[in-house]
């Protein structure tokens, strides 16, 4: 069988055996609970609500408080934890809009984790990924998915009662995104536990085998299909063993045994030709279209394909996963259309169907690799996300933790104080004044450089004033000066980086669309774009205001601009 028959009943509903729910009265269900294990009846309930599609009808409340009652009278915790969880979750079951369902399970989620009760922890985590999974939201859904895994990996598997569900959606999630490998061990995982119900018992075999089909590990693929075609036939489902007798099939048909597949195709065929799902008839149909190609009989190989086309999906859907069905189902047509025609010698009909293979081949192949980017980037944007908040609160764990060890400080020295002789409170006293003022340091120690910039620049402002005040000072002042200004050689590299950051990109803007402005102007404009004034820019560059007004004047002349336009307008344009 093809994936396409194969990923529809994986992501459907799981199914109890009807006559385990044929009624559900009070009495019906006490006397279906009591035998069962508390993991048991978890499932028990849980299976129930899926089969009978009960959530938010009226059925539904009055069925979780009937649980609920039962579980407080045989006073199981883990029933009744799960009737409370199911209670409690029944305004976010009533919520269509997928964002505002998720925020509602976040706070779900965040009230079970303040309880410690990490098995609903796990349980919201999961409802969050296969939500975000089927709005097409990968890279989140697969974090929460992991998280929780991790959950019940450290809860321990026996103590988590849908442990065998959760794996195999797990598996079924990592099948879409072609990792078969992962597939396998989530799905190796879960055959090892008690069964869920009838129908993921098959299912899990299933897609073991399905999964191996696709890495071409022929032999462990024939092994687990035939487990689920077995556990098909035990539990009387016809539906599952037409479906692993197709898959079956497959694995023969590869092998080059093509009488052997004939026989398990024609029973897939016999079950599911008057089903109500028309892509399983189209699978079955195009199956037995190949295999005949294969034998050598093209008049039935034709009648088979004819009938596929008929049968073929033409619906469009935005889902990535109900996409996939519809695009392997016209890849499979096209490739047996072209396996047909070219057995018939028709060659001009072969290459068309080719050419419609090659065209949806690549859509698909186009679709899938930019869905591939999308998880990637939005992975990494997670994680990204999650080392800044780590980040930040590792800084706060850090401030508070100093903090602390302040206050201690502080506790322990007042307590010292009062137990040492008077004449040492001053040394105290002058101890304490020296933790705070090295705590004043490390505060100043945080100033970034636009605060040195405008250190600098006053202590510039107060030398010049100075020099006036006293004209006869000597030449070490002046030399003072020089080394005051902040936009030196050796400070111009550090202020550019700083500059740049804040400026991105205008210094490389600036040299394109002027490449005739030398260094020293290039520095006035800089200073322009930070709108310091003339004073403040010829004490930062260490040089006098009829300096700074030569230098625009240059500036000016050089760029052909008219008298009244100012730098601020110049610096402005770039």
């Amino acid at each position: 069988m093809q994936p396409t028959i194969t990923f529809k009943f994986l992501f459907s509903f799981l199914f109890f055996h009807l006559f385990l729910f044929a009624c559900c009265r009070a009495q019906d269900l006490e006397t279906l609970l009591t035998p069962l294990s508390p993991p048991g009846r978890v499932r028990f309930v849980c299976g129930y609500i899926e089969l009978k599609n009960i959530v938010n009808t009226p059925r539904f409340e009055p069925f979780l408080r009937q649980v609920k009652f039962f579980a407080e009278k045989e006073k199981d915790a883990l029933l009744l934890s799960e009737a409370e969880y199911l209670i409690n979750g029944i305004p976010i079951f009533k919520e269509q809009n997928s964002y505002t369902k998720i925020e509602l399970i976040k706070k779900s989620q965040e009230t079970y984790q303040r309880k410690n009760d990490l098995l609903h922890v796990g349980d919201c985590l999961v409802a969050m990924g296969q939500i975000q999974f089927a709005s097409e939201q990968y890279a989140p859904a697969f974090e929460n998915l992991l998280a929780a895994a991790e959950i019940f990996k450290k809860l321990g598997y026996a103590q988590v009662p849908k442990i065998g569900k959760y794996l195999h959606d797990f598996a079924l999630d990592y099948f879409f995104f072609r990792e078969y490998e992962k597939a396998i061990l989530y799905m190796k995982e879960s055959i090892k536990l008690p069964k869920y119900n009838d129908n993921l018992d098959i299912q899990r075999y299933n897609t073991l085998g399905m999964s191996y089909l696709k890495l071409n590990e022929l032999d462990s693929a024939h092994r687990y299909l035939d487990m689920a075609y077995k556990k098909a036939g035990g539990y009387r489902d016809s539906l599952w063993m037409g479906l692993s007798a197709g898959n079956i099939g497959e694995v023969l048909y590869l092998k080059g045994k093509y009488q052997k597949a004939l026989g398990y195709f024609l029973e897939d065929y016999r079950i599911n030709s008057n089903s109500d799902f028309p892509d399983l008839q189209q699978n079955a149909a195009l199956n037995l279209s190949k295999n005949y190609i294969r034998l050598g009989s093209l008049d039935n190989a034709f009648y088979y394909l004819q009938l596929t086309r008929q049968l073929l999906p033409r619906t469009k859907t935005s889902t990535f996963g109900n996409q996939q069905l519809l695009e392997l189902a016209r890849l499979n047509y096209y490739e047996v259309g072209y396996r047909y025609y070219l057995a018939r010698n028709d060659y001009r009909t072969s290459l068309l169907y080719a050419d419609s293979l090659h065209h949806a081949e690549k859509i698909r192949d186009q679709k899938y690799n930019t869905l591939q980017v999308e998880m990637a980037s939005g992975q990494l944007a997670l994680l990204q996300s999650k080392m800044m908040l780590q980040k930040k609160e590792l800084a706060h764990e850090q401030q508070r933790r100093m903090r602390n060890m302040i206050i201690l400080s502080l506790v322990v020295l007042f307590l010292l104080s009062a137990l040492i002789f008077r004449n040492r409170q001053v040394l105290l006293r002058a101890r304490l004044e020296r933790a705070a003022h090295h705590l004043k340091l490390s505060e100043l120690k945080l100033n970034d450089f636009a605060a040195q910039v405008q250190e600098k620049s006053k202590l510039v402002a107060d030398l010049k004033e100075q020099l006036e005040k006293n004209p006869g000072t000597d030449n070490s002042l002046l030399q003072q000066l020089q080394q005051a200004t902040i936009l030196t050689d050796s400070d111009w590299v550090q202020f550019k980086m700083l500059f740049e950051q804040v400026h991105s990109g205008f210094l490389h803007r600036l040299r394109e669309k002027y490449p005739e402005i030398s260094p020293a102007e290039i520095r006035y404009l800089t200073l322009a774009k930070l709108r310091f004034s003339t004073r403040e820019m010829a004490a930062a560059l260490g040089v006098s205001t009829q300096s700074i007004r030569t230098n625009w004047y240059r500036i000016r002349k050089k760029l052909n601009l008219p008298e009244t336009f100012n730098s601020e307008e110049l610096v402005a344009t770039i």
